[in-house]
């Protein structure tokens, strides 16, 4: 169990990403598509989803946004799928949103950046600081 002193530090890091990335970051608007109407067997796979679609639309920040990234650059941002634009977004937002990183449901999650939609075709976490990550990192491909 981590003592009192790194639990403090965990949450100022979480904080201090937070910050620069609400400071300097680009504002991204993301469609996601929720869970209401999901169900799902004990491997958390999809069994069943409702007809009617529902989705919740997010603004938040992102920085840095790496478009064109190259081979090495995805693999450094922890992605397994290419991508035309790599957005690193504060892990402290999703969670003051009430989402973790299971909890997003991206395969039919899009992004506006910049005025051009994107799908977002993968996620991953980023920059650990003791048992958090402090970043969620999006790949984009062009819609």
């Amino acid at each position: 169990m981590a003592s009192c002193g790194a639990y403090l530090e965990k949450l100022n890091a979480l904080q201090d990403v937070q910050n620069i990335v609400a400071e300097y970051g680009y504002p991204i608007r993301i469609y996601l598509d929720t869970e209401s109407g999901m169900t799902r067997d004990k491997y958390n796979s999809i069994e069943k989803r409702e007809t009617t679609d529902t989705e919740r639309i997010l603004d938040i920040r992102a920085y840095p946004l790496n478009f064109s990234p190259t081979t090495r650059d995805i693999e450094k941002a922890g992605l397994k799928e290419k991508a035309e634009v790599i957005c690193y977004t504060a892990m402290k937002d999703w969670t003051d949103r009430g989402y973790n990183f299971k909890d997003l449901n991206i395969t039919k999650a899009t992004a506006e950046v910049r005025g051009d939609t994107y799908l977002i075709k993968d996620k991953a976490e980023n920059s650990q600081y003791l048992d958090e990550f402090l970043y969620i990192t999006l790949g984009l491909f062009r819609k």
